[in-house]
């Protein structure tokens, strides 16, 4: 975990650091306003008064839905923009759209359902393999609040080392059966 490394892509030269995880996730109630954030945190170069960065420091951060508008895990391959700070966790994707990327930074993330766990965890991870990874899609939301859950002031709360959860998970939710991709036809030219 925690290799770096130059590389070339679409002719251009840029730094990678890959960093493999599995994050497991109890059964949670699907809802369109569960979001994934992350910070990125990196040590090196100098602070705003010309001090070099020695320690980890926030540099930047990025936010993904994990369910869609039909309440389905946002299963797939994904890239999304690193954002300037500071971390504003309650912003629509139109509002996420106006916050500036932090450089060319981009998170490259793999979200899947628990079913699928085992096989997504063989995909090779490779810079290589960039082209596979896609923007989320935007979706377009209504200017009235969610009816998912009550209107709260939404305020990010560091998460706890302590995985240990006081409300017992949803276990009601069974995930569709995985979608089958159909196989490429060739047709045959008939003259």
């Amino acid at each position: 975990m925690g290799q770096s490394s130059q590389y070339v892509m679409d002719g251009q030269r840029g730094c990678c650091a890959i960093l493999a995880a599995r994050q497991p996730v109890p059964r949670i109630l699907p809802s369109t306003s569960i979001d994934l954030v992350t910070e990125l945190q990196a040590s090196g170069g100098f602070d705003a008064y010309g001090l070099e960065i020695q320690n980890l420091a926030p540099r930047g951060w990025a936010k993904i839905k994990v369910f869609d508008q039909l309440h389905q895990v946002m299963s797939g391959r994904w890239k999304v923009p690193i954002r300037v700070l500071p971390v504003k966790p309650g912003l629509t994707v139109e509002q996420m759209n106006g916050v500036p990327q932090a450089g060319k930074a981009e998170l490259y993330l793999r979200l899947v359902n628990a079913r699928d766990a085992e096989m997504q965890s063989m995909a090779e991870i490779h810079p290589g393999n960039a082209s596979l990874y896609k923007y989320p899609p935007t979706v377009c939301n209504s200017t009235a609040p969610s009816t998912d859950f009550p209107s709260t002031q939404r305020s990010f709360h560091p998460v706890s080392t302590n995985l240990s959860f006081s409300v017992p998970p949803y276990t009601g939710f069974v995930d569709p059966p995985p979608s089958q991709e159909q196989p490429l036809q060739h047709q045959s030219n008939e003259r």
